[in-house]
């Protein structure tokens, strides 16, 4: 418990998190009483939101959406996967800058590069399948799109370039599921690889558009719920900020009859 409780002072935004606490509070005793009021919410919203286990709990049916509605979500069973019932792995991108891209550095995989990894490790487990990435493709500056550098990762780490296929004119969710849709049509069952936290949004758009798909929901922000006492700014800002992009895109989505 009391690692937990000093591990935050090691990291760089609590610690600047909380001296704008103490600063604020300093300010608070001299200040006006309407002054006092608008810090004291200030500061009560800044402590809320820190909480881990209260942005773990936002973000938990968002995350647990793959795990409750897949037999072959969870990592320890891959090897299970029955594999003919399956064409195959559709992996939805975001996770390859592709804007800065060097040739003589090679890829770089962003948060999330579970998205690139895990469909190589499925296809390791079922040859018959071929893998699709979905994203976008190279933009109006000549850059080099995501879906093919995600193609050049594949075929660096060992697959069959005939294995591979490549869904590069999206630029979101709804798109993903549109132009997948006009490659593969309704035929077979996929294998869907995105953020656990983005799962059910794009599953939902999936069978929207007629693909049939099974969830393996990767890249989680929480692996297991921290304690009620956890508090650590720069963890729990990237989990609300998710979190609250998905739920409002599930309502727009609805709102456009995309899912």
């Amino acid at each position: 418990m009391l690692e937990t409780l000093l591990r935050p002072l090691l990291d760089p935004v609590s610690l600047w998190t909380l001296a704008l606490l103490v600063t604020l509070f300093y300010c608070y005793r001299r200040a006006t009483k309407r002054l006092r009021i608008t810090i004291a919410v200030f500061l009560a919203i800044t402590v809320i939101g820190s909480n881990a286990w209260l942005a773990a709990r936002f973000a938990e049916p968002l995350e647990e959406f793959g795990l409750k509605n897949s037999k072959v979500a969870q990592a320890n069973f891959y090897s299970d996967i029955p594999c003919q019932q399956y064409s195959g792995v559709i992996a939805l991108g975001g996770v390859i800058s592709n804007l800065d891209y060097d040739a003589k550095r090679g890829v770089s995989l962003l948060s999330g590069a579970e998205r690139v990894t895990v469909p190589v490790q499925l296809a390791r487990i079922c040859p018959n399948f071929t893998l699709i990435y979905s994203s976008y493709g190279a933009t109006k500056d000549g850059t080099i799109g995501e879906s093919e550098l995600a193609k050049k990762v594949w075929i660096a780490l060992g697959l069959d370039p005939s294995r591979i296929r490549i869904e590069n004119k999206s630029t979101n969710t709804h798109e993903n599921a549109v132009e997948v849709a006009a490659m593969v049509g309704r035929e077979g069952k996929w294998l869907l690889v995105t953020s656990a936290i983005h799962m059910k949004r794009a599953q939902l758009s999936f069978a929207k558009s007629g693909v049939e798909t099974q969830p393996i929901p990767v890249d989680y922000l929480w692996s297991t719920r921290p304690p009620i006492y956890s508090f650590a700014p720069g963890l729990t800002s990237v989990s609300w900020q998710a979190a609250a992009h998905e739920y409002f895109g599930l309502i727009y989505y609805r709102f456009k009859n995309w899912i």
